[in-house]
């Protein structure tokens, strides 16, 4: 990407005149000056790497730069009263110009910034004339890649907004799928073209992709791949929502004419059945049904379980006739539905002993942070270990740490924007409370995914739950929780434990 917004730089440049070798003694920073904007000419005293103290009017915000700012309350108090703990980088106008004329345009100030933009705006709400900073005029030239790639994943993006991200990069700035995998360093364009896939989504399942409501990113980048139709798309998500069937049974359904949706009294309900298309008989759509059984599917499936599909969707004649007769439309009657209904109640059971255990490991948690509770040597590294090196969503634990720290009345500072809150505590000299926070924010990391109803729980889940019943005081009371702790070989207390099959 910054070879390809290098060339497009340089392209405006070309042809619109960049004012890079033109100089001026003005240096007027005023809002609205109507003077003509001109570059400051690079002074031979300031070398690459110089350590500066600049004049807060003497720089201008970087406008490649769409970080949201947040509430800089109390940064600005920490810098009024411990000053700017990291020096600000900044690059000279003229050498800024010289890659990106049109950007440079309107700016007259001697230096534009590279990085620090809210320690810049913080100095100036807690009235400070200067600043430190260092001089980088090197990483002008990708400057533009490097705050996008930055911004990018600070934000957490859901998995649609990645996709029109993409999307816009693609159409706006012309990269392919290879070049944005590379300068956003993700795991390659098929990540990139997954996430573009989502966009032939209709627009009620793009809003619910990736959420508790809605599919998840693999299942929902199959159902567009398989499907042309929105409608269809839609018909497809509520067959596996409402009846646990995979994507596949529920396209062979879709294709088969055998589409029904459960009434709430849980009584399979057809959906647009026609008499006239089901009089013809049930054998026509079992081999509609058996030619669909692999659709979208890639090559080498299992043929066993195609062809047990297939014999799945045979009716036994009488009760088809019985069907027939009784309603004069003949619907495939749903097969076994028992073990179906009683594997939804299973898998309804666990959730719902899934989430109290969520609920009870947070309980301890809180409990551990207000009570002050220390940690082993051994306890902290294994506690940083897991949140470092295991997937975790590091936005998420960042927000729960930083309320279970206010409600313990132990957040030192009552800033409510979470990003606002955590340089705060970086910037307050306070190394207890850095301690303090560092370790609460790893906690509830590891908590965080512990509680991810869309994963399968593994050894790091229970070594978690391990340090809460050995430092925290945890008791695990439902079924779920404790077989995944007898399956990682994690002892727990068994004393007067609630009955966890009464959870529900």
């Amino acid at each position: 990407m910054a070879q390809q917004l290098k060339r497009q730089g340089r392209g405006s440049r070309d042809g619109g005149g960049g004012g890079a070798e033109s100089t001026s003694t003005s240096n007027s920073t005023t809002p609205g000056a109507t003077t003509t904007p001109a570059f400051w000419a690079v002074p031979s005293t300031e070398e690459e790497g110089d350590a500066l103290d600049i004049d807060l009017n003497d720089i201008s915000p970087n406008p490649f730069n769409d970080r949201e700012m947040g509430d800089l309350t109390w940064l600005a108090a920490n810098v009024a009263k411990h000053g700017v703990m990291t020096d600000i980088n900044v690059m000279h106008t003229a050498v800024f110009a010289e890659y990106w004329p049109r950007a440079a345009e309107g700016i007259t100030t001697k230096y534009v910034l590279a990085f620090g933009e809210r320690r810049w705006r913080a100095s100036r709400m807690a009235g400070k004339k200067t600043i430190p900073a260092v001089l980088r005029n090197n990483v002008v030239e990708e400057i533009r890649a490097i705050l996008f790639s930055e911004n990018f994943h600070r934000k957490q993006l859901r998995p649609i907004e990645e996709a029109r991200e993409f999307k816009r990069l693609k159409e706006e700035e012309g990269l392919s799928t290879r070049q944005i995998a590379a300068e956003l360093n993700l795991s390659g364009p098929g990540y990139v073209a997954g996430r573009l896939k989502l966009l032939d989504l209709p627009e009620e399942l793009q809003a619910i992709v990736g959420t508790e409501d809605g599919p998840g990113v693999s299942m929902a980048r199959t159902i567009a791949r398989q499907l042309d139709d929105p409608e269809d798309m839609l018909l497809v998500w509520e067959l596996i929502r409402d009846e646990g069937v995979s994507v596949k049974e529920a396209v062979r359904r879709l294709h088969s004419g055998d589409v029904s949706v459960l009434k709430e009294n849980g009584v399979p309900e057809p959906r647009n059945a026609n008499p006239a298309d089901n009089q013809s008989g049930t054998n026509a759509s079992a081999a509609d049904a058996a030619g669909a059984g692999g659709v979208g599917e890639p090559d080498g499936s299992d043929d066993a379980s195609t062809k047990r599909e297939a014999s799945d969707t045979q009716p036994d004649t009488a009760e088809a006739s019985s069907t027939a007769k009784t309603n004069d439309v003949s619907v495939t009657p749903q097969k076994a539905p028992k073990p179906a209904a009683g594997k939804k109640a299973a898998s309804a059971q666990d959730a719902a002993q899934r989430s109290h255990a969520s609920a009870d490991r947070e309980m301890t948690c809180q409990n551990m942070v207000a009570q002050g509770v220390t940690l082993t040597p051994e306890q902290v590294d294994g506690l940083f270990a897991r949140a470092l090196l295991a997937p975790t969503q590091q936005a998420a634990a960042r927000a729960s740490a930083q309320k279970w720290l206010r409600e313990a009345g132990k957040a030192v500072f009552t800033v409510s924007d979470t990003e606002s809150y955590f340089e705060a505590v970086l910037s307050s000299g306070n190394h207890e409370l850095v301690k303090t926070v560092t370790v609460v924010t790893a906690l509830a990391a590891c908590e965080v995914r512990a509680r991810d109803g869309r994963r399968q729980w593994d050894v790091h889940d229970a070594e978690h739950v391990r340090l809460l019943i050995e430092a925290g005081n945890h008791h695990p009371e439902s079924a779920w929780e404790r077989a995944q702790l007898t399956k990682y070989g994690v002892p727990f207390p068994v004393g007067d434990a609630a009955d966890a099959d009464s959870i529900n």
